[in-house]
This record gives structure tokens, sequence and C-alpha cells, in this order.
């Protein structure tokens, strides 16, 4: 093979996929796989049975009597501020990201990727496509509240560059559990 790029083409159960095989030196190889016809769009209401799939599918609690209720979801989504983000190949939605400020601060709320697209950079792309959103509207410092249980956002996020600040409790105060 010696300096070429061997490009190999396959078709999955999801996608096309291209895996571009990469030798440098004899017998020593690195290999990269990238989906062609992944997708970014701003989420649609009508998407809204395949978001709660895949919360369910990647293990996300959500509140379906409370604030991830679809009727809810279209009050925030047309609110100034928000920035709603769904990934999709071809017709089925594989990642998610809500993504909202105040002026002084946004906020990443709700990333998930589906189990079978784990680990192949896309959550950090979602982070990215958030961050650029921010920094558009004028906003220039980016938080997210990851529960203690969930060790996989978390390295994710110090990945990502994020700073972890134990010094800050959080509290809330909720009129109705389901909120």
């Amino acid at each position: 093979m010696g300096d070429q790029n061997l490009i190999l083409d396959r078709i999955t159960g999801f996608t096309e996929v291209k895996i571009v095989i990469t030798s440098v030196y004899p017998n020593i190889f690195s290999f990269n796989v990238f989906m062609v016809d992944m997708k970014f769009s701003k989420f649609k209401i009508e998407n809204y049975e395949q978001l709660t799939q895949l919360w369910k599918d990647a293990g996300l609690p959500y509140k379906p009597k409370g604030r991830d209720r679809k009727e809810e979801l279209v009050k925030q989504i047309q609110k100034p501020g928000n920035f709603y983000l769904s990934v999709f190949v071809k017709k089925r939605m594989i990642g998610f990201i809500m993504a909202s400020h105040n002026r002084r601060k946004g906020w990443i709320n709700r990333l998930v990727v589906h189990p079978d697209f784990q680990k192949k950079g896309l959550a950090l792309k979602l982070i990215r496509k958030a961050e650029e959103y921010f920094m558009k509207e004028g906003v220039d410092i980016f938080a997210c509240l990851i529960e203690d249980w969930n060790e996989p956002s978390r390295k994710l996020f110090k990945k990502a560059g994020y700073i972890y600040h134990p010094e800050v409790l959080y509290f809330t105060r909720r009129i109705n559990p389901d909120v």
C-alpha cells in the first residue's frame, strides 16, 4: 500500500460508510470511519416520537407528563433563545441536543446519541454546533448540568474543554414532580 489511501465503501443497516485506511509504514495501518449521509437539521415537532424513542434507546430519563411533553416542546422550540438540533441518518434520528440561553449563559441540555452511533465523535459535534449557536447569539459562556451517575457525559464534556466545578451546588423547586 505504501503512502496511499484505500477507500472502501460498505453499506450497513443504517448508513453508507466510508472507511479510509492509511498505511504510513509497512504493516502499520490507521483507519477512520465516516458516515456519509448524516444530516443535521433543526428539530421539528413531527419528529417527537423519534426523539422520545431515542431517549429510551439511550437510557436517558425524560418527563413525558412534564417538560418533555409534546405540547411543552412545541412551546419551547418557538421561544427565542432556544435551539434544538437533530441528527439523522437517512430518516432515522440518531442524535439530538437542546441549547438555550438567557443572553448571559448558554445551557446545553438533553444531549443524546443513539447507542449504535456513540463513540464516533457525534456528541462532540453536537456540542460544537450548540456552541456555534451561542456565539452567534453573543453568548460566550456555556454550561451543562450532568447527573453524578453519568460518567460518559462527564468525560465527554471534559474532553470538550468544560471545567468541572465541585463547589457548585444545584437546587430546584418544582411545583409539580413531573416537570
